[in-house]
């Protein structure tokens, strides 16, 4: 009996652990390979995204060309070309990732009109080229890739109108190897195989180029990929499904297929990441694990066979038999729950969310419900692994997650894909509460972690992808989103993004805002009024403030909180103030045309202008344009405005002075200005704020307040001017109080051109 316990002991013992090496063999195969299809997958995810964001730019580029004045008033009246924009390459080149762009520009009978390459113009493209014809026959925006006689490139063409008449064509092409260039950014060699049926087509390029029949159109190929492709047949590469695993050379192959614009296969793209490279570590700690667990129940077997060789057999094992049973069903939920959850933060992990948006989308197209998906990536997260290590980065991950729960229902599913990528499946869900949540994460990850004594921060780039209107299947609604979260990042991060236009009433009002700003600006609706600054003894003229109102054709006269803020946001305040300014010189002069004594002319100028070197030259534009003497332009510095480089603040401001302005600080008082700080700018004048003269005399605290600063300026040597006055008192107290100048209400509101000079006649 013992015999036959042992030797069955044995045969168990060896089938245990045969069954557990092939077990964990095969899971650590396909979870291997599952990692190598979502590299590969990756691959040609982020290379179909960089070939399309250089359509778009190249796109952009081309509709802006297509609108300029310039090159449709020389098409239109068919003068003698003398366009030179190798500044404009060479600017884009400096400020963009178009690192290698060329523009041509062909007429309404597709004749080469410029090419920025060469001087070579006149002939006609019409039969070297059918996309050319096809364009001269029915004008419409073309783009796309194309081969050529020099190279394989991006390509977009954009007609060009005068109203509705059709004057020619703008085209900027652009290199396509750069995509090589920035796929190797990301740890991915690119060699760009072009098809050997455009061999006779290419016919400027040096035949070193080939292989076989093939182009390669990288201008530094990959040495090692280079090798491979001469040492086997071209089409042995160019032809692979799905991926390549070569382990001696350590890396992942992988192809994607690059169509021109006839959406026909024009080259291929052939792909590697080296092995080394790849994380494989949540792989193996998922494996070890589930050796840990099948090495412990192999323990409980043998301790479980001891027993029952030392006890009743019969009775012992019956029991046993029940509770291992029930251990091995804990074992393998357990196993289940290392295959679907993540083994760091507890979340679902791809394989669980995968399974969930499945049946999300399953029931959302029965019931003709939505489902959202949130595709969330730390910002920054790589700085806290390179300064505190992987183990503090794991820990903050965990942080993460924990607030990432507090922020949605127990219903909506979290996931962590990896890395410092999360997902957020919501059922049911509109762009208003889709806006809400993501609201909510961004105010829960505004609050510091504290891991370890050590403070961190961490912010998250969201994008939003709803079925079914941005996909009907989770690969596609996935990439949408994930699209959408690089967006959001490009936006400045800590934000979040919809894939599609789609937005809320709030989002939309933003846009409309920013076009009618823009559009007000082009149409000149923004108006100069003029407020007037007198001299504090006698009253008299000594210059306006000029202030900037937007006359809507609808809405009326818009005051300057309601936009002045968001054009500020959007950075266009730096357009409209030097607008605003010029307008202003231009007023003046016709003020002084006439006889009329304004004496000087005060402009503001925002914190944005005030940190750029260009500012001065915008000064110095309007002067030369408008003729206005700088001794007469007074520029307004608010002291609470935020400056962030005082040096060079102050470097400008010399420059300014430099060109006979004077400075003046508006709103004193109101802001944190050092005494130190304000004796190295070149101001003339202090501006007491508003605040401070609108309860004189009736609040002494104020009244002593401004009698300091009146004291302060003096010790400066610096004029004082008071705004906000709007009382007979409040004129003769900061009169007797050593005030030079005041303005406010009492003496004038705001008051537009013809008002102003009528009350410059009155004062004459």
């Amino acid at each position: 009996m013992n015999f036959k316990l042992v030797y069955s002991s044995v045969i168990l013992a060896f089938l245990y652990l045969a069954t557990s090496y092939i077990y964990v063999h095969q899971l650590y195969s396909s979870l291997t390979n599952q990692k190598f299809k979502e590299i590969s997958h990756e691959m040609k995810t982020n290379v179909e995204t960089l070939i399309h964001e250089k359509q778009e730019a190249i796109t952009l580029v081309s509709l802006a060309l297509a609108t300029s004045e310039n090159i449709q008033h020389v098409l239109l009246k068919k003068h003698e070309n003398n366009f030179d924009y190798s500044s404009l390459s060479l600017k884009l080149k400096q400020e963009t990732s178009l690192k290698s762009i060329w523009f041509q520009i062909l007429d309404a009978k597709g004749n080469s009109f410029y090419r920025s390459w060469t001087d070579k113009t006149g002939d006609s493209l019409l039969d070297a080229r059918i996309d050319v014809a096809q364009m001269i026959k029915n004008p419409h925006v073309i783009s796309g890739i194309s081969a050529g006689k020099f190279d394989i490139t991006f390509k977009s063409m954009v007609p060009i109108y005068d109203n509705n008449n059709f004057l020619g064509v703008i085209e900027t092409i652009a290199k396509f190897d750069s995509v090589a260039t920035k796929m190797k950014k990301r740890d991915v060699e690119t060699l760009i195989i072009v098809n050997d049926k455009y061999k006779d087509q290419l016919t400027e390029v040096e035949k070193k180029r080939f292989v076989e029949n093939y182009y390669i159109a990288n201008q530094e190929p990959n040495k090692e990929l280079l090798g491979m492709l001469k040492s086997a047949r071209v089409k042995d590469y160019i032809n692979i499904e799905g991926l390549i695993v070569d382990k001696e050379k350590n890396i992942i192959l992988t192809v994607y297929e690059l169509k021109d614009m006839n959406n026909e296969v024009m080259a291929h793209l052939l792909m590697s990441k080296k092995l080394s490279n790849i994380d494989m570590r949540q792989i193996e700690l998922s494996v070890e694990k589930i050796i840990t667990v099948l090495a412990i129940v192999f323990v409980i077997l043998v301790l479980l066979v001891y027993y029952f060789y030392t006890r009743n057999y019969k009775k012992f094992i019956q029991k046993q038999n029940e509770k291992l049973e029930e251990s091995v069903n804990v074992k393998t939920k357990e196993l289940q729950r290392l295959a679907n959850y993540d083994a760091l933060t507890g979340l679902p992990n791809r394989l669980l969310f995968l399974d969930r948006l499945k049946q999300h989308l399953k029931h959302a197209t029965r019931d003709e419900e939505s489902v959202s998906i949130l595709f969330l990536d730390l910002d920054r997260f790589k700085e806290v692994n390179d300064t505190y290590g992987h183990n503090m980065g794991d820990a903050l991950l965990k942080h993460v997650a924990v607030r990432l729960i507090d922020s949605v229902r127990d219903e909506d599913t979290i996931s962590r894909l990896g890395g410092d990528e999360f997902t957020i499946i919501l059922h049911n869900t509109d762009n208003e509460d889709m806006i809400k949540v993501a609201n909510k994460i961004q105010r829960k990850m505004q609050e510091k972690f504290v891991i370890d004594g050590i403070e961190l921060s961490t912010t998250f780039s969201i994008g939003i992808s709803v079925f079914p209107k941005d996909g009907i299947t989770s690969e596609l609604l996935i990439r949408n989103a994930d699209t959408a979260m690089y967006k959001a990042k490009e936006a400045g991060k800590n934000g979040y993004q919809f894939y599609n236009s789609q937005m809320t009433e709030l989002a939309f009002a933003r846009i409309e805002l920013e076009k009618s700003i823009s559009d007000a600006l082009k149409l000149k609706q923004f108006k100069p009024y003029f407020q007037v600054k007198v001299d504090a003894q006698d009253k008299s003229v000594v210059g306006f403030e000029a202030l900037i109102r937007w006359i809507h054709p609808t809405k009326g006269i818009i005051p300057p909180d309601d936009f002045i803020p968001f054009a500020e946001e959007i950075g266009i305040i730096v357009d409209i103030n030097k607008f605003m300014m010029q307008e202003s010189m231009i007023i003046f002069k016709r003020f002084k045309a006439k006889g009329l004594k304004c004496g000087m002319l005060s402009v503001n100028v925002s914190s944005e202008q005030l940190g750029d070197y260009s500012y001065v030259e915008d000064v110095e534009e309007c002067l030369k344009n408008t003729g206005f003497d700088a001794k007469d332009l007074d520029i307004e510095i608010l002291e609470g405005q935020n400056i962030e480089n005082k040096n060079r603040v102050a470097e400008i401001l010399r420059s300014l002075k430099g060109l006979g302005t004077t400075m003046s600080i508006d709103d004193f008082g109101t802001g944190y200005s050092s005494l130190t700080y304000l004796k190295k700018l070149p101001i003339d004048n202090l501006k007491i704020d508003r605040s401070f003269v609108r309860d004189i005399p009736k609040n002494k605290d104020d009244m002593s307040l401004v009698q300091t600063i009146i004291a302060l300026a003096r010790s400066l040597h610096l004029k004082v001017i008071a705004e906000g006055v709007e009382t007979k008192e409040q004129a003769e107290f900061l009169k007797k109080s050593g005030c030079n100048v005041l303005q406010g209400y009492y003496f004038s509101r705001p008051i537009p051109e013809h008002e102003c000079e009528i009350y410059l006649k009155a004062k004459s």
